[in-house]
């Protein structure tokens, strides 16, 4: 979980660089996508691998939410400050903590209901602490609405990636099936840049400077999936699938506050800081 927290964070140095250098994110991803699917994808004809339908439908429509998330998150760090947009945007694993309590019989005690509470406010008050933040570089609605809807479609995303770790069966939780799950992330990413490329974009943007961002994300994309399947594969058998998103969020948020502070240069206001605490505070109380 610690690794693919760490890889999150590269994730989310893409779209942060991509929205420095004005890069087209969805170019990025549609490229990413591309070189998974061809390079995985053939997998299938080669070793045994399970192909569960709620699996491939859910992971499939879990990239294309995460493939529209980037575009967002984009949009909001162009605007405010790239951590707490991160910080917001990532909180979002409460939508997929509620769907395992509510259809998969996931114990909920009252620790994890003020865990979740404390989450609630502690969206509220980064919301209001970056209205007053020195890194807004634009239209603090706008932060705001970009920042937030991301939240909601990042939740949907990791509802369907969670999915499959309720159906899949002991025997074929291995590294081919790991990788393959991947690909099929990857192809709901290439189905969704590739609608806005076309649809929204129209060829009016370069690839100039986009090969670094592409290899970056192409690894952390894989790794971070194969990594995180895995540990929720685990969890699941002990009756604890829910708190896998809490943990990899908590520590990709503090990760990416360090990794903004260092690289971008960004001072968060003590307002934001003290709102960040009370979510990290609501992600531990879910883990119990």
């Amino acid at each position: 979980l610690v690794v693919t927290a760490l890889l999150w964070v590269m994730q989310g140095s893409v779209v942060s660089n991509a929205a420095e250098k004005k890069l087209n994110i969805s170019f990025i991803q549609m490229m990413m996508g591309l070189v998974v699917m061809i390079c995985i994808l053939p997998l299938k004809f080669f070793v045994e691998i399970a192909v569960n339908p709620v699996t491939v439908i859910a992971l499939i429509f879990a990239g294309i939410f995460n493939c529209a998330a980037f575009k967002l998150l984009n949009k909001a760090m162009q605007i405010g400050p790239n951590g707490l947009t991160w910080a917001i945007a990532q909180s979002a694993f409460a939508v997929p903590f509620l769907m395992g309590i509510f259809f998969f019989k996931v114990p909920c005690s009252v620790i994890r209901g003020t865990g979740l509470a404390l989450l609630i406010i502690s969206m509220v008050l980064m919301g209001l602490s970056g209205k007053n933040d020195n890194n807004i570089k634009g239209s603090k609605s706008k932060w705001i609405f970009f920042s937030f809807l991301a939240y909601v479609v990042i939740g949907l995303s990791q509802c369907g990636g969670n999915l499959p770790s309720y159906f899949i069966e002991d025997s074929v939780a291995d590294i081919y099936n790991l990788l393959f799950r991947s690909a099929l992330v990857a192809t709901g990413f290439f189905i969704g840049a590739l609608v806005n490329v076309l649809a929204f974009d129209r060829g009016n943007f370069t690839a100039k400077g986009t090969v670094k961002e592409i290899i970056v994300l192409i690894f952390s994309t894989v790794m971070a999936t194969v990594c995180m399947f895995c540990a929720l594969d685990m969890l699941v058998k002990k009756s604890a699938g829910a708190i896998g998103y809490p943990i990899v969020t908590g520590l990709s948020i503090v990760f990416f506050m360090i990794y903004t502070a260092f690289t971008l240069k960004e001072r968060p206001t003590w307002q934001s800081i003290g709102s960040v605490f009370i979510c990290l505070a609501g992600i531990a109380a879910l883990m119990f």
